[in-house]
């Protein structure tokens, strides 16, 4: 600072000091004869120096961390408590411009607060503030230009929304290659400990939750796909009715020519489904027992270890 005022302003002398100091040197004209207390009102501070014949005591300075912001921001919440309608534009910038134009400092406050008590005093000394008003930003906007950024929006969205099912896609396919290497396990007849042990490392307990989550995901990855790629899915089949084998119970002498072949053929169907049904039990009951045995096995070898 100090070259710039001397080579840059040519300012021929400087001497610094305490503002507050120089203000009280610049109101008397005898130094020696000054004795006052100087109140020194910063923006977040403010200093009494006490000065006796001219001169500072540096001893008895005193600080109180009160200064202009804290009276803005107290101007400011009064405003704000007084007209909650106006919160927004009773502003910080406001308030500092109300109390630096419209407010005075009392040096009698009591008098002065009596004083405000009279209605001609009040008339002649009210300041009115109006704030500025602003007309609320309208839609400028066309009914063209509304028009193509809603499209924009919504090209925006199905972007979003297609990066979304294919990183769900690509999660989806990963699971099913898991699933499904575990499942080549167990069609392998020579490995079926490895097939325990991968399926232990899974939250499945059977072969049967297996296979259905592998059909979950696999129905799931073709409806995805379709998605992706703009394909009309088919409609669902409707499920298909169980069998009703109603003729099995009456009495042959009771029923037509054509009935009794009909009843014949719903016996010999009937006779192949419940065998199917035997066969996938014994199988599945065979599968469980081999399962249980390895779990077993392992258990026990775990607890002499």
């Amino acid at each position: 600072m100090s070259e710039l005022l001397f080579e840059c302003y040519n300012i021929p002398q400087v001497s610094y000091g305490i503002d507050a100091m120089f203000s009280l040197y610049a109101n008397h004209d005898r130094m020696e004869d000054i004795n006052s207390l100087i109140v020194s009102c910063g923006y977040q501070t403010t200093h009494l120096l006490p000065v006796l014949g001219g001169r500072l005591d540096a001893s008895q300075c005193r600080r109180i961390n009160l200064g202009g912001y804290h009276l803005e921001t107290f101007m400011q919440r009064l405003l704000q408590l007084k007209y909650p309608g106006h919160f927004a534009a009773v502003s910080l910038n406001r308030a500092e411009e109300l109390v630096r134009d419209h407010c005075h400092l009392a040096p009698d406050y009591n008098a002065d607060l009596h004083e405000w008590v009279s209605n001609d005093y009040y008339d002649d000394n009210v300041h009115k503030i109006q704030l500025p008003y602003t007309n609320a930003p309208g839609n400028q906007l066309s009914a063209e230009q509304t028009k193509e950024r809603r499209e924009q929006q919504i090209k925006r969205l199905k972007e979003v929304t297609a990066k979304r099912r294919l990183e769900k896609l690509a999660s989806e396919e990963q699971k099913l290659q898991e699933l499904m290497s575990i499942q080549e396990l167990l069609e392998d007849e020579d490995d079926d400990e490895a097939f325990d042990r991968a399926l232990q490392n899974t939250s499945f307990d059977t072969p049967e939750e297996l296979q259905s989550e592998i059909n979950r995901l696999t129905i799931a990855i073709q409806r995805n796909r379709a998605k992706v790629l703009g394909i009309e899915l088919p409609p669902a089949e409707e499920p298909k009715k169980q069998t009703v084998y109603d003729l099995l119970e009456i009495p042959d002498d009771q029923l037509s020519a054509d009935q009794v072949l009909t009843k014949k053929k719903q016996r010999m169907l009937k006779n192949a489904r419940e065998g199917r049904l035997r066969a996938q039990a014994l199988q599945i009951e065979k599968r469980q027992k081999v399962f249980h045995y390895s779990s077993v096995q392992r258990s026990d070898a775990t607890g002499r270890c």
